[in-house]
């Protein structure tokens, strides 16, 4: 893996380009990841599954894939293969001050349904094959860090942004993948539509049609936690993004399907390290600056 980063504007968080090129077997992207920032992928060689917030789709060659802060994803191999993929990572605040807050801000901002997908573009040959090209002098240039180097890098940049944004219109739904078992699908589907509410391991299980015990043996199957610890993770990425959107603790708590402001704020405070207040006062104020 290779990891720069280029400054954006004075005072805002860097942007950060990665690169991966190499053999990936079976099972090899199966760590979870839950991020704050914005991030864009684009394969270019390769075929994978990526599991969003328990849903599962294709991602082929050619794709470019936009996700939000707190989208909680992974990606599957089904076989042995070369891999190869771009990515930025950015803050929305940095993304807003360096494209002024034009449509490719919003291509993320805009997406605040919990059901909806990531965004996934597919342009066509002759784009494709230019954004590609960018994105390989981009890392050029960053590899030997040359006089002025961040000023070069930041032009290629906003060279690609404006590529990707170009590709808008070739906006496609993401294709679902068979991937996991029916009712772990069911169970992920009521879970992921009614994780605000009061809900227990024998209501999902008797959605999914199966005991509470085997539907625990499916979920540590395959993602690798039980459905609690799933519906705990919903929660808190759903409570995270409340939070950056400036809503109260009070009103954060209940919104996200917890039933008290005190085990709520013990909980996130064990799995982020930090209080629900002092998540919400770090982000909130940093994007409003």
């Amino acid at each position: 893996m290779e990891q720069y980063c280029i400054q954006a504007v004075p005072d805002a968080p860097e942007i950060r380009l990665i690169y991966i090129k190499g053999m990936h077997s079976v099972n090899s992207w199966k760590s979870e990841v839950n991020l704050s920032q914005c991030k864009i992928n684009l394969f270019v060689e390769g075929h994978s599954y990526i599991i969003i917030n328990g849903k599962s789709h294709v991602a082929n060659a050619g794709d470019i894939l936009l996700y939000r802060p707190h989208d909680i994803h992974y990606g599957d191999i089904p076989y042995e293969q070369m891999i190869e993929y771009f990515e930025l990572l950015f803050e929305p605040a940095a993304l807003a001050c360096l494209t002024g807050g034009d449509a490719l801000v919003r291509l993320f901002a805009e997406r605040v349904s919990e059901q909806q997908p990531i965004v996934l573009l597919r342009p066509d040959a002759e784009r494709l094959k230019s954004l590609n090209e960018s994105f390989y002098r981009l890392l050029n240039c960053l590899r030997e860090n040359p006089a002025h180097g961040n000023l070069m890098a930041l032009s290629m940049l906003l060279e690609i942004l404006c590529a990707i944004h170009a590709c808008r219109e070739y906006a496609a739904p993401l294709q679902s993948a068979s991937f996991y078992p029916t009712p772990l699908m069911a169970a992920l589907d009521y879970i992921n539509g009614h994780f605000q509410e009061s809900i227990t391991n024998a209501t999902i299980s008797g959605v999914a049609a199966v005991s509470p015990s085997y539907l625990n043996r499916l979920f540590r199957k395959y993602l690798h936690c039980t459905p609690h610890a799933y519906l705990l993770s919903r929660r808190m990425a759903y409570a995270r993004n409340c939070l950056v959107r400036g809503a109260s603790v009070t009103e954060t708590c209940y919104m996200a399907g917890f039933q008290d402001s005190a085990s709520f704020a013990a909980i996130f405070k064990r799995i982020t390290g930090l209080t629900p207040s002092r998540f919400r006062q770090n982000n909130f104020e940093r994007d409003r600056n």
